[in-house]
Parts: C-alpha cells; structure tokens; sequence
C-alpha cells in the first residue's frame, strides 16, 4: 500500500509530469538515473499488487483522472483509492 497526501498539490502545478513524480516519490523511488520516472513507477508498481491510495484530489480532479486512467492501463493489476468529494470520471 502506498499513501500519496496530494492535499498541498498547487492546482495550478498539477501538470502530469509533477504528479508522477509525486507519486513516484510516495512509492520510494529517488534514483531516476535508469530511465523516466514514468518507467521507474511502473516498474516498481508491476512488481508485486499494489494499493495506491490518493489523498485528497479534489481541487486537482481532471489531473488525478488522467494519471489514473494511464496507471491502470500500465499496471492491470494496481488498485487505487483516491478520495475526493467528486468522482474521477473514468470510463470502464
């Protein structure tokens, strides 16, 4: 399981690259030298069954939605719990 607080996420600095790096930062990963760190998160996301839990997405909904869609169409067997008092607006 990992926790990735996104509550102090600036709206305006929600671009996707930040948040990967965000999340990839809440899952450990520092060492980027080997490659992207899109590549780094799912590598480390494809190892094993995760749980991600994103905290907090509401002011950054669209943002969260998209890096979602595309971290379960990398990772099929990642789950994800994001809170928010909107839904992600994600298509089955």
């Amino acid at each position: 399981m990992r926790w990735v607080p996104l509550v102090d996420v600036d709206p305006t600095a929600a671009t996707p690259r930040f948040l990967i790096q965000t999340v990839a930062e809440a899952c450990g990963i520092r060492d980027f030298s080997a490659g992207t760190s899109w590549d780094a998160l799912i590598a480390c996301l494809s190892d094993h069954r995760h749980l991600l839990i994103l905290d907090n997405t509401d002011r950054i909904i669209d943002a969260v939605g998209a890096l979602v869609s595309e971290l379960l169409a990398a990772v099929p067997t990642l789950r994800i719990l994001a809170t928010s008092r909107q839904p992600l607006g994600l298509r089955r």
